[in-house]
């Protein structure tokens, strides 16, 4: 098949262990003539630049959204394709992506974000997976606008540049407001569940309650920034189901589903908190 050239850009910051599993990840991302892989280390020392051709060192540290802009200033395709450290492409992920090409007016293809096969899930990650938490799917379906994450996100590069690419020195929500501002522009956003790559998803559910509370952070962010835009309508509802299965569910013969409501419960108690902090990004 013919398609265009896709740079492909993933922001990274870890010690030594996490550069080669993440490295060891993309070796196996088939890449054709024109294709390139640029990794924005945004460790303080450059950790994984010092070892991989493919990488370079940011100009700042801890900063994942200037990190990816920086990429893709650097970027020589027409295509970009965001993805995360955390992440595990198929092979065949950039071909997936132009079965059929990307319409006209597509800026942004979204791919789909399933969990990475670990053998052993822990049960945050097992949580995780069960509630979908980064499905593509279900972003597309956003009540306010159609939206996608970067952990697996192609972006026309014409459009990316036309609307100055991601909002910088913020904590989270950057992709949210990537795609809806592209929308705002008239472009519009494509999907290929067929273009998959695999997440870990956290580990633990003090992990995962940070990033529910980092997540909210930025919520909030986007509330100021989209006017329309309203976020945790229903919570109470989500609340009550949620210390209801607590209960019910292992009174049933089902311990994990109860499980999954405890962790439910904490998660929405966690967003209320996260949304008082601001969503500036600290080094």
């Amino acid at each position: 098949m013919h398609r265009p050239p896709v740079s492909v850009i993933v922001p990274f910051y870890g010690d030594e262990r996490a550069a080669s599993q993440t490295m060891d990840a993309l070796a196996g991302l088939e890449l054709r003539e024109g294709d390139e892989l640029l990794v924005a280390d945004n460790t303080p020392d450059g950790v994984l630049a010092a070892r991989f051709p493919q990488a370079f060192r940011t100009a700042e540290a801890r900063q994942p959204y200037s990190a990816r802009n920086e990429a893709a200033a650097r970027a020589a395709g027409d295509w970009l394709l965001f993805t995360d450290a955390d992440c595990r492409p198929r092979p065949g992920l950039l071909d997936a992506y132009f079965e059929p090409h990307p319409g006209e007016r597509a800026a942004a293809v979204a791919g789909e974000i399933e969990p990475a096969d670990d053998g052993q899930p822990t049960l945050a990650q097992r949580y995780a997976a069960d509630r979908r938490l980064l499905s593509s799917e279900l972003f597309l379906e956003h009540p306010y606008k159609p939206m996608a994450v970067t952990a697996n996100l192609l972006v026309r590069r014409a459009a990316f540049v036309a609307i100055g690419g991601f909002a910088e020195g913020i904590r989270s929500g950057g992709d949210a407001d990537l795609c809806w501002r592209l929308q705002d522009a008239g472009w519009t956003l494509d999907y290929r569940p067929g273009a998959i790559v695999g997440h870990e998803h956290r580990a633990t559910v003090r992990a995962l309650l940070r990033q529910a509370a980092r997540t909210a952070a930025g919520t909030r962010w986007l509330e100021a920034r989209h006017p329309g835009f309203h976020a945790n309508a229903g919570s109470g509802r989500r609340a009550a189901r949620a210390l209801a299965g607590t209960v019910a569910w292992p009174l049933r013969g089902k311990p994990e589903r109860g499980a999954f409501k405890a962790i439910e419960l904490l998660v929405i108690g966690t967003e209320h908190v996260g949304r008082l902090a601001g969503n500036s990004r600290v080094q």
